[in-house]
């Protein structure tokens, strides 16, 4: 019972770890292409606050997991 256990905890952890690397790597991504967006002014501040609410979302979501 105490295995089972134990795999299960370590599943849940991995899935929780996976989800904020998921919504990390998302967001770095948004944020470098628009900052790319400053050579071709398409930058926009309001896209970096959304990219931040985003991440959020999915730093909370893997921590409540």
């Amino acid at each position: 019972m105490s295995q089972i256990l134990q795999t299960t905890s370590n599943i849940i952890s991995y899935v929780s770890i996976a989800i904020i690397c998921y919504g990390a790597a998302l967001g770095l991504l948004k944020f470098i292409s628009n900052e790319f967006g400053r050579f071709s002014r398409t930058y926009s501040l309001e896209k970096t606050v959304q990219i931040k609410i985003e991440v959020g979302y999915y730093l909370l979501l893997g921590l409540n997991f």
